[in-house]
C-alpha cells in the first residue's frame, strides 16, 4: 500500500506502528514516521506513533514527552496522545505519576465511552495507590470492553496489591491470556505474577519453574523479538540453575532489540559477573553492560 501510497499518513502511521510492535525493523518504523510529520507536522496520530517509537525502542522519555506535549497543544483532546502519555509518563524512572493521572483523567472526562481512555485512568490511579477509584474506572472500561487487555492486567495488578485471593487476581491474568491468544504481554505478565509469588515462598519445586518458563517460552513463540519475553526467560532458567548458554543468548538478543532495556542488561551485566568470579567471562565486558 505505501508503495503505490506514499504520502497516505494513515499507512505510513499503520505501518511504524505496526514494525514497532511486530518486528525489530526500527529504523524503518521511524523513517516512516519521519516521512508522515515532513508531510503534515503537526498531524496527531503521526506524533502519538513518533512518541510511542520514542519511548519503546530508545527510551526516550524526555523527548517522547515533548513531541506529546507539543500535539496536545494542538490537539488537546486527542485520545491516543493522551493515552500514549499516560504511557510515558508512568514507564519512566521514576514515574511521573502527576502527570499521568492529570492527561489519564482529562482522557476519560473527553472520552468517557472509551475502553482505552478509562483503561489509563484507572492504571494512573492505581500507580498512586488510589485502589478504589482505579477499580472504579476500570469496571466501567471492561463493561465497554470485556476483553480489553490492558484494562485486565491492570486489573489484576490492582487485586494483587489490594491483597486479593489468589483465584480473582488469576482470573483477569487468565482472561488476559484468552482475549488475544497471539499476544505475548499477557503471558509475559502472568509469568511475572507467578514469578512474583514464588519469591514469597519458603519453598518451591521444579515444577514451579517449568509453569513459569512455558508461559515465557509460549511468548518467544508469538513474538521472538519481545524484550521483555526475553529476559524474563533468561532470569527464570538462571534462577532454576539450568546450566547451558541459552540465558546468555537471550539476554543479548534483548540487549541488541532494545539497546535501551534496562532489565535485560541489568540481568545480563550480573550473569556476566558471576561468570568472571569463576573466571569465565571478561570483568571489562561487565562493566561495559553496567
Amino acid at each position: 500500500g505505501i508503495d503505490r501510497f506514499p504520502d497516505n499518513l494513515w499507512l505510513l502511521t499503520s505501518y511504524a506502528d505496526f514494525l514497532t510492535d511486530e518486528f525489530p525493523r526500527y529504523s524503518h518504523a521511524e523513517a516512516l514516521l519521519d516521512r508522515a510529520l515532513e508531510l503534515s507536522p503537526t498531524d496527531a496520530d503521526a506524533s502519538a506513533a513518533r512518541a510511542r517509537w520514542l519511548y519503546k525502542v530508545q527510551g526516550a522519555y524526555d523527548r517522547a514527552a515533548l513531541v506529546l506535549e507539543t500535539a496536545l497543544a494542538i490537539h488537546p483532546a486527542h485520545l491516543r496522545s493522551l493515552v500514549i502519555s499516560t504511557e510515558v509518563s508512568l514507564a519512566r524512572t521514576p514515574p511521573n505519576i502527576t502527570r499521568a493521572k492529570e492527561v489519564a483523567s482529562r482522557a476519560a472526562a473527553l472520552h468517557p465511552t472509551s475502553a482505552d481512555a478509562l483503561s489509563a485512568a484507572g492504571t494512573a490511579l492505581a500507580a498512586d495507590g488510589r485502589y478504589p477509584e482505579a477499580r472504579q474506572k476500570l469496571d466501567l472500561a471492561l463493561v465497554l470492553n470485556p476483553s480489553h487487555i490492558p484494562t485486565l492486567l491492570s486489573y489484576g495488578s490492582v487485586l494483587e496489591n489490594q491483597g486479593g485471593g489468589d483465584e480473582a487476581v488469576e482470573k483477569m491474568y487468565h482472561q488476559a491470556c484468552m482475549a488475544d491468544p497471539e499476544a505475548p504481554l499477557p503471558l509475559v505478565e502472568y509469568a511475572a505474577l507467578l514469578q512474583r509469588r514464588l519469591a514469597l515462598r519458603s519453598e518451591d519445586t521444579p515444577e514451579d519453574h517449568d509453569v513459569i518458563l512455558k508461559l515465557l517460552q509460549s511468548a518467544i513463540e508469538l513474538d521472538p523479538h519481545d524484550p521483555d519475553a526475553l529476559t524474563s526467560s533468561a532470569a527464570m532458567i538462571i534462577q532454576s540453575t539450568q546450566e547451558g548458554s541459552v540465558p546468555e543468548e537471550f539476554l543479548r538478543r534483548a540487549c541488541e532489540l532494545a539497546p535501551h532495556h534496562v532489565p535485560a542488561a541489568a540481568t545480563l551485566a550480573q550473569l556476566l559477573a558471576a561468570r568472571a568470579r569463576g573466571g569465565e567471562e571478561s570483568p571489562r565486558r561487565t562493566e561495559e553492560l553496567r
